[in-house]
């Protein structure tokens, strides 16, 4: 009864996931200026953590319906993903929201790819991922791609004077605040990791335990 549940939550969350970025990557670039938006559109932080998302969803569902589960992404990756879709909904709420102006389904797939998904892949995770999956390590790898983030960021700043979101434009913030913004978002990235860690690691097995000892 609980794997039936799960399928078809996981069916729910390919098609809302699914839904999102392809109004993102197909619809929304098709309506607007094609090919060169969607190029455009791919280096946002947002939409490259919703296609993960949709990725991490579609191989859990495959794994489950055809009973093989080396297709699931390992815990290590979900965790990471759902960090980063946590970092995603975080900021759109409290830095983007009001500075976006979209309306109708534009403006509700942008609560789809900040917030829908984050929600799903949470309640996925608490229920497939087993207790004591992650590692304290795992911390180090899931920083790898904030940084990588940062690195395009910059680059993409200096070299074509292109800065995707406000807190990032380091030439109208002042190399100070620019600073002090980064340092905080990273402050945030690493405490919001290892709150997932040490959330996992609250819930034991008694019986492993006692197992264990014997």
């Amino acid at each position: 009864m609980k794997n039936k549940a799960l399928l078809i939550f996981r069916i729910f969350a390919v098609a809302i996931s699914l839904f999102g970025m392809s109004y993102r990557l197909i619809i929304a670039p098709i309506l607007g200026d094609g090919w060169m938006q969607l190029i455009d559109t791919l280096g946002y932080f947002t939409i490259q953590t919703g296609i993960m998302v949709t990725v991490i969803f579609t191989l859990l569902l495959i794994s489950q319906i055809t009973g093989k589960p080396k297709i699931a992404p390992p815990p290590y990756v979900r965790g990471a993903v759902l960090l980063y879709t946590i970092v995603v909904t975080v900021i759109f709420h409290v830095m983007l929201k009001e500075r976006i102006d979209f309306n109708g389904l534009s403006n509700f797939v942008l609560y789809i790819n900040g917030g829908v998904t984050a929600i799903l892949l949470l309640i996925d995770n608490i229920l497939s991922i087993k207790p004591q999956a992650y590692r304290w390590n795992y911390l180090f790898l899931w920083m790898i791609y904030p940084v990588a983030y940062l690195m395009f960021s910059i680059f993409e700043g200096l070299v074509f004077n292109r800065f995707r979101h406000y807190f990032l434009n380091f030439y109208e913030t002042g190399l100070s605040f620019y600073i002090l913004t980064i340092i905080l978002f990273f402050i945030f990235i690493a405490g919001t990791g290892a709150l997932i860690i040490f959330l996992n690691k609250l819930y034991r097995k008694p019986k492993e335990h006692h197992e264990a000892d014997i």
